[in-house]
């Protein structure tokens, strides 16, 4: 937290027509500009903390030659929803509040996140039992198992996607929250996968492709998996906007 405080220390935000000029920084001052025509993804995140104090961190994911990373997102940090509101609007040319039609990833992706974090609860139980005790690496091994497994199900109950006729929104977190929002118009291309288990139980997952990296949902039933992937295809293939 005070390492984010420096970096964003003296935060300012200007409007200049349809862009925004975002300057920030303590020991060294950074200067970038959020392009209306550039932006792919805004992300709105928060946490338990954040909310206390009324205030969310926003994150802009601009069109780039190659993926960009989590560091080259332009930060707009402490700001409060008011202000967010107004800054979705300028970038989108439509509310923030509005409604989604949404799926959710399924919690059968709880077994998969089981599967994949049985080393870490193998790793606190042997653990614990060769350099403590056997009782203490049995406790150790259920505390890492109860642990973990109450924050997949708050990631997977926060997992979804949701769509309208202009705006594509998925939600992910577990301790924090996070709401990406893109415009359909700005997909590059949307895939759907399918493992050999997902045939066998009902689910894909969802990536959809931008001009700044790619968006993945996991684990969604098929059906309406097919559904959504259907209508972004055709907003991809139908629309006549430019990607930037």
């Amino acid at each position: 937290v005070s390492l984010e405080v420096i970096k964003y220390f003296n935060l300012k935000v200007v409007r200049i027509k349809q862009n925004f000029e975002v300057e920030y920084g303590l020991f060294k001052r950074v200067n970038q500009v959020i392009k209306k025509n550039k932006t792919q993804v805004v992300s709105l995140e928060h946490n338990p903390i954040l909310r206390f104090f009324g205030i969310n961190n926003v994150f802009v994911s601009q069109a780039a030659a190659s993926e960009i990373t989590d560091k080259q997102k332009i930060g707009l940090v402490g700001i409060s929803l008011v202000q967010f509101d107004e800054f979705f609007e300028a970038i989108f040319d439509l509310p923030f509040q509005q409604g989604f039609v949404q799926i959710r990833t399924s919690f059968r992706y709880m077994v998969v996140l089981f599967w994949r974090q049985l080393i870490i609860y193998l790793g606190f139980g042997l653990g614990g039992y060769f350099l403590i005790s056997p009782v203490a690496g049995f406790s150790l091994g259920i505390l890492a198992l109860l642990g973990f497994t109450f924050l997949n199900y708050i990631m997977v109950k926060k997992s979804y996607i949701g769509i309208n006729e202009h705006l594509l929104k998925l939600g992910s977190g577990a301790i924090g929250t996070k709401s990406e929002y893109m415009a359909l118009h700005k997909i590059q291309s949307v895939k759907l996968k399918r493992s050999l288990f997902q045939r066998y139980n009902g689910h894909a997952d969802l990536t959809i492709y931008t001009a700044s990296g790619n968006l993945k949902i996991a684990y969604l039933p098929y059906e309406e998996a097919v559904k959504y992937f259907n209508f972004l295809l055709y907003k991809v293939e139908s629309s006549q906007l430019g990607w930037i």
